[in-house]
């Protein structure tokens, strides 16, 4: 489903997208959903398909989620997909985050890391897209590929992209 550049898409619209209809996909395998520059998406929307619809989808092998230049993403919502989210994707295999010009700093990854991608052990393709993400540090890279990384016994590809993040310096 791709939601792209419509500016009136809000927490209601991905309420009901969650309660309405992907609570009654259970048998979903893939899922795909673009909000990319939604200028109503918040950190409340991605909190709601966190805990509200994602939760039902205990046989989705591949998931793509693509928050970025929706100016009101940041840690918060970051924070609640990686804390309650992704630890309810059982058998997930295929990863695609998309959060680039996005709120996220090193917080938000570093919980990413630690609760979600830690919760997901039979990942085999990975791609993270923090592009122009100016809170994201060294320190935070750091953290992904340390610990991050470490429990993704089954990883095959894999793909980062933090580019254009002023404060990374040197890995």
């Amino acid at each position: 489903l791709d939601f792209s550049f419509c500016s009136r898409v809000t927490y209601e619209g991905v309420n009901s997208l969650c309660t309405e209809g992907l609570k009654y996909l259970i048998g979903l395998q893939s899922l795909e959903l673009h909000f990319f520059s939604c200028d109503g998406i918040t950190d409340g929307a991605l909190s709601c398909l966190s805990k509200n619809g994602l939760k039902y989808l205990k046989n989705l092998t591949h998931l793509n989620l693509n928050f970025s230049s929706s100016k009101k993403i940041s840690n918060k919502g970051i924070i609640a997909l990686a804390s309650e989210g992704l630890p309810s994707l059982p058998v997930l295999t295929s990863l695609s985050l998309g959060f680039q010009s996005c709120g996220a700093t090193d917080e938000g990854l570093s919980v990413l890391c630690s609760n979600g991608l830690k919760k997901l052990p039979w990942l085999a393709s990975l791609e993270l897209d923090f592009e122009y993400c100016g809170g994201i540090t060294d320190e935070g890279i750091n953290n992904l590929c340390l610990h991050g990384l470490k429990n993704l016994i089954e990883l095959k590809d894999l793909n980062f992209n933090f580019s254009r993040c002023p404060q990374i310096t040197e890995i």
